[in-house]
Order: structure tokens, then C-alpha cells, then sequence
């Protein structure tokens, strides 16, 4: 006859000889009740730790949530901030271009357009297209060429008509003709054979309007005219004049006359006749006053202080008188002689309409 119950604790004590986790118990009447209490202790310890996993677990999910969520916010508010950035920097460009459509500078045009389109590349707008409809009708003035720089000792420069040359003169009383295009001279032009005043320091140089004459006024009042074909010197005056206080020349639209201030006739006005060589007339005395012949007429524009004097010549009939608060620099006729053009100390220009 098989004893079960001794077979049994048989059976239990090698499964607790193989898991030393369980102790085998000598008295086999007992092996189930202990079975079962070391079996919950171990599905204690095991949903203990099972428990704990998911709480990990759980918090972690939790923290990437709460992560994912603060980042997004801050992604939000970064490009809110970024909207609002752009949005201001696309008004400040809006107001730069109609600040600078708005100013008589020259190159505004330009300017403007390029910053309307530097507004256009964050947002295009029917008011940007306003902006740059309005700007693209502007008249303006544009750079042709790279500023050239200054010659040494020259007192002032002249530009012929066709914006091709320039003279200017320097202490030792030569005149030069350059190249606007790149500034260097094409030749010189003397006259230091004529006389002491003509060594002198060439300080005032003038084309004629179809350039195929020039002058030039020396310190000491001096003047001589040159035949820029080739070169040849056709005229001077005041070939001793050292120190006389004069100044005036100008030409006659057609280019066939020149009006200067004559050291040699007393400081008046005379008229020469260049392809004669000649005067051909003389009055009105004006020393160191300039003046401007009227188109057409035989009246010219004396300038005196802050007064611009419109007289016959060369009887010195007054005709009218132009006043400016301040003291007049430069005159300028129009081609058709209606109209005369002054500017003044204080920056400012007047057109006169003179039959009015």
C-alpha cells in the first residue's frame, strides 16, 4: 500500500529543494497551507513591483505630456512674437518709403522702390502697390558716374553743355580741360606770354554754350578767351591788371558774344565779338558786380546786394528792380527770356516772371 501524503511532502520538499526562495517544512500535514502562503507573499512582492512599474511609467507619461504641452505654448508664443515683429518691421518700411518719396533728395526713387520691396518680401499689400505706383512717378536725379575727386589747388570748375569736359584753373594761371568721363586732362591752355596779369592764378573758367570757346578770369582781374578747336588764344584783358577788384562773363545764347567786366574800359561792361575778336561795345559800369544779358534784348539782370537790377544797355536805363531778404548769389535767364531765375544766401531760389 503507496502512502500519498508521505509521497506528496516528497514531491514539495524537492520543489522547495529546487526554489530556495521556499522553506521546506518537516511536518508534511502542513505542506499546503504553507504552499499557499509563500505563493501570496511572492504575488505580493511581484504586484508590488508591477505596481511601481506603472507608476513610473504613469509619471513619466504624464511629464512628456505636461512637456509636449509647454512646448507647444512656447511655440505658439514665438510665433505670435514673430507675426508681431514682422508686422512692425513692415510698417517701418512702409513709413521709410513714404518718407523718402516725400524728400528732395536726390536718388529717393530709387531708394524707396528698393525698400518697397524689402516690404513686399514679408507681405505683398494693395497699399505697398499704392506705395510703389505713386514713388515710380517721381522725377529724380540719378548718379551717371563714380564722384571724381577734387584736382589739387583748383579754386573752382566749369562743365561744358554736353557734359563731356571740364575746365578749372590753378595757381600757377594755367587752364585745363578734362575728361568728366574719368576726370583726366586733355590739355592745358596759357597765356603767360601775355602779360603779369595773366601769370596769375586762374580762378573763374566759363565754356560757351556750344563749347567751342572758353574763358577764364585771373585773381588779379585779368581775362583771356580761347578757341578750344585748336587752342589758339584769341583774346585778353587787363594784360597788366594785378589788382583789380572785378568779376562778370557771360555769353550770348548763339555763342557769337561775350559780356565781361573790363579791366581796360574803366570796369564796364563790353561786348566782344569773338569771331571778329573785337569789341564792339562798352558801357554800364559795374566793377565787381555780375550781371546777365536778357535773351533778345539789350537789357541785363545787375546784381547788387539783395537786388537784382534789370537795366538797358548801354544806357543804364532802369527798367525794374527784383528785392530778396537776403544777398543774391547767382542769376539765370530762361532760353526765352521771360522768366529769371535767382538764388540766394539763405539757400533759397526766386523766379521772376519778368513782364509781370
Amino acid at each position: 500500500m503507496v502512502d500519498l501524503a508521505s509521497d506528496d511532502s516528497l514531491k514539495f520538499r524537492a520543489f522547495c529543494d529546487m526554489n530556495q526562495g521556499f522553506p521546506a517544512p518537516e511536518n508534511g500535514a502542513d505542506n499546503m497551507d504553507v504552499t499557499r502562503e509563500a505563493i501570496r507573499r511572492e504575488m505580493l512582492r511581484t504586484n508590488t513591483v508591477v505596481g511601481v512599474v506603472l507608476v513610473v511609467v504613469l509619471a513619466l507619461l504624464l511629464a512628456a505630456v505636461l512637456s509636449g504641452d509647454r512646448a507647444s505654448r512656447n511655440q505658439q508664443r514665438a510665433e505670435a512674437a514673430e507675426a508681431a515683429s514682422t508686422d512692425r518691421l513692415w510698417n517701418a518700411y512702409l513709413a521709410q518709403a513714404s518718407a523718402l518719396r516725400l524728400t528732395a533728395t536726390a536718388g529717393r526713387r530709387e531708394k524707396a522702390l528698393g525698400v518697397i520691396s524689402n516690404a513686399a518680401a514679408l507681405r505683398p499689400t494693395l497699399e505697398l502697390r499704392s506705395e510703389a505706383a505713386a514713388t515710380l512717378a517721381l522725377a529724380d536725379l540719378a548718379r551717371d558716374s563714380v564722384p571724381l575727386p577734387l584736382p589739387r589747388g583748383m579754386d573752382s570748375t566749369e562743365m561744358d553743355m554736353a557734359l563731356e569736359r571740364f575746365a578749372y584753373g590753378d595757381d600757377k594761371g594755367l587752364v585745363h580741360i578734362a575728361s568728366v568721363r574719368d576726370g583726366k586732362d586733355l590739355f592745358t591752355l596759357e597765356a603767360l606770354a601775355a602779360g603779369p596779369g595773366l601769370k596769375m592764378a586762374a580762378r573763374s573758367t566759363s565754356f560757351s554754350p556750344d563749347g567751342k570757346f572758353i574763358c577764364a578770369r585771373y585773381a588779379g582781374g585779368a581775362l583771356a578767351v580761347w578757341k578750344l578747336e585748336n587752342h589758339e588764344l584769341i583774346f585778353t584783358a587787363g594784360n597788366d591788371a594785378t589788382n583789380v577788384v572785378i568779376a562778370g562773363m557771360s555769353y550770348s545764347p548763339d555763342s557769337t558774344r561775350l559780356m565781361f567786366s573790363d579791366p581796360d574800359r574803366e570796369k564796364q561792361i563790353t561786348i566782344l565779338d569773338l569771331e571778329k575778336r573785337e569789341r564792339i561795345a562798352t558801357g554800364v559800369k559795374v566793377g565787381a558786380r555780375t550781371f546777365r544779358f536778357r535773351p533778345g534784348t539789350q537789357q541785363l539782370a545787375l546784381v547788387l546786394d539783395n537786388n537784382v537790377d534789370l537795366l538797358e544797355f548801354p544806357n543804364e536805363t532802369p527798367l525794374k528792380t527784383f528785392a530778396h531778404p537776403t544777398r543774391v548769389y547767382l542769376t539765370a535767364w530762361s532760353p526765352n527770356g521771360a522768366q529769371l531765375v535767382v538764388t540766394c544766401e539763405d539757400g533759397d531760389v526766386y523766379l521772376w516772371d519778368v513782364e509781370t
